[in-house]
């Protein structure tokens, strides 16, 4: 009794129906109670969800495969440079996020077919994928910055990046961030949890999720940095250093041009991005546009909470709110998988080793 005392139960949804806060209109007037609202008229809702769950399903599969190997290659490459190390370390969280994905899509498919599962679906969504899933994204979010901030500094100062952006110095950024970002939960993990209660609606005990009810002003301040500040400063950060990286591309390829017309091709070449540099330049830049425009989304989803505070689950456009996040996680699931097409498109060594991989004989190997 006492420690239900100090809990409440977030995604009970006895709870939640009869709540004076979460009633909707009556059918009768186009709408349901609790979270099935804006049923009539939105039909397209249900046909979206359908289908980001089933196409969804399908990408977050091909990106576990492909993370898996993108890990394997850049580890039997070797991870000598900053840039390998950080594509070995967004792989790692990409990998992990899709496999959270994955988890989601599961409890997706059991509450459809048995919404009165012994787990709670939804609580477990939450608890067990929701915010470790959430924690694997701001990570490669964080590295995707750090590896567009790296690259656009490249064009910029070609002959000191290199000092800035040594391989301890990315490590370093790396082990800290980890910490830095998991410590940022730990908060939110240490009020809330899981625990039985009785479902009077099953006629059985069930695990629901609880949250202790004196931590509001700390579950608000999460939310605010992770749905509004983050995003949104990742977006800004990684649209900056993508202009960058696209101004100093057209600039080193007016002075190719220049170059090759120059009697002293040595020197030409001796400034410049040149080879390797400027492929991974290339990459980089692929990997901050997908990583731009696949977020947008989110920051979508972010505005429109800040505009209308009834978007959001099991409140007025709750459904319209579900519709929106099941596309940001197909569209998650679509920016973790289209790295390894990035990779094998713009890295020769990558692609390489790829094919070596699976015993597949590169042009090279086939002359010799």
């Amino acid at each position: 009794m006492e420690l239900r005392s100090n809990l409440s139960t977030v995604y009970d949804a006895t709870t939640i129906s009869s709540s004076p806060t979460t009633l909707a209109k009556s059918k009768t007037q186009g709408f349901v109670l609790g979270p099935m609202i804006l049923q009539e008229g939105f039909e397209w809702t249900a046909i979206v969800q359908d289908i980001t769950a089933y196409i969804g399903t399908a990408i977050i599969i091909l990106g576990i495969i492909d993370n898996f190997i993108n890990i394997v290659v850049f580890r039997k490459q070797g991870l000598g440079d900053s840039v390998t190390l950080s594509l070995f370390t967004l792989s790692i969280s990409d990998f992990i996020l899709c496999v959270l994905l994955f988890g989601t899509a599961v409890m997706g498919i059991i509450k459809a077919f048995d919404p009165g599962h012994v787990l709670d679906p939804d609580s477990i969504l939450v608890s067990c994928f929701g915010y470790p899933r959430a924690i694997a994204y701001f990570y490669s979010t964080c590295v995707t910055v750090y590896l567009s901030l790296e690259r656009s500094l490249c064009v910029i100062l070609p002959f000191k990046f290199k000092t800035i952006f040594t391989r301890k110095v990315t490590i370093a950024y790396l082990v800290f961030l980890a910490g830095f970002v998991v410590s940022w939960f730990v908060p939110v993990f240490a009020t809330q949890g899981l625990t039985w209660r009785f479902d009077p609606r099953y006629n059985k005990s069930r695990v629901f999720m609880w949250r202790k009810q004196n931590i509001r002003d700390i579950h608000l301040v999460f939310i605010i940095t992770t749905s509004f500040i983050i995003p949104i400063a990742s977006q800004t950060l990684i649209g900056v250093s993508t202009g960058l990286m696209i101004y100093g591309l057209q600039a080193s390829t007016r002075f190719r041009s220049q170059s090759s017309r120059v009697a002293d091709k040595d020197q030409a070449k001796s400034e410049g991005l040149q080879g390797k540099e400027l492929k991974a330049v290339k990459m980089v830049l692929t990997l901050s546009i997908i990583f731009f425009v696949c977020n947008l989304p989110l920051i979508i989803i972010a505005i429109a909470q800040m505009i209308l505070p009834e978007f959001q689950f099991h409140r007025y456009y709750s459904r319209l709110y579900e519709t929106m996040y099941g596309l940001v996680y197909m569209i998650s699931a679509i920016n973790a998988t289209a790295n390894f097409v990035v990779y094998y498109r713009h890295s020769t060594k990558f692609k390489s080793v790829c094919l070596e991989l699976f015993g597949i004989e590169t042009e090279a190997e086939k002359i010799k």
